[in-house]
């Protein structure tokens, strides 16, 4: 299907990035169209992860709001790819990752909570910062280079998680564990 408008409701495109899908190739209101949408998996998934925690931990809650903010700044910068709603997506994202790093690390291992939650918070404001600070290559370098460190670090302390619950004999749940990780790194690839 051939663009509707080349320039669309939005205006020139003024993000950092311009994905791989054709734009306002469906609408002239949507630049992204099935970028866009499909972002309210993360919607969804964000709201059932905050309301469906059994644990009870505040962290959960907040990491399922969180994701659930990455998918609405999502859906604004698919929809716009204007430079200010790809902050509304990347930003949450960094806080998003900062959140599960400190759930993970705290149940993991047997530290200061206060001491690593203040270092953790300290550089999310610091990679904030530099991220909406810049422009152009240097601002997607700077949140690739954050948010992929990030999650390098999740990816090891699954892998640790997935292998101490096969020490414990929780096969099926390391399996599920493990089904996941593949997931969430296909999705990341």
């Amino acid at each position: 299907m051939a663009p509707i408008t080349p320039v669309g409701y939005w205006g020139a495109v003024t993000s950092s990035m311009d994905w791989c899908e054709e734009n306002y190739e469906w609408t002239p209101y949507i630049a992204e169209f099935f970028n866009s949408w499909s972002s309210l998996a993360m919607i969804v998934l964000g709201e059932c992860c905050a309301r469906m925690n059994p644990t009870g931990n505040q962290a959960f809650t907040l990491l399922g709001r969180s994701i659930t903010v990455v998918g609405i700044g999502s859906w604004l910068f698919h929809a716009t790819l204007k430079y200010s709603m790809q902050m509304t997506d990347e930003l949450p994202m960094l806080w998003s990752i900062s959140i599960a790093c400190y759930i993970a690390v705290t149940t993991q291992y047997d530290i200061n909570r206060a001491w690593f939650k203040r270092w953790l918070v300290l550089w999310t404001v610091f990679v904030t910062v530099l991220t909406a600070g810049f422009s152009g290559k240097v601002q997607f370098v700077l949140f690739q280079g954050s948010f992929n460190g990030l999650s390098l670090v999740m990816a090891y302390l699954c892998w640790r998680g997935k292998k101490e619950l096969e020490e414990a004999q929780m096969s099926h749940v390391a399996k599920l564990f493990w089904a996941g990780i593949k997931l969430y790194a296909s999705a990341a690839i």
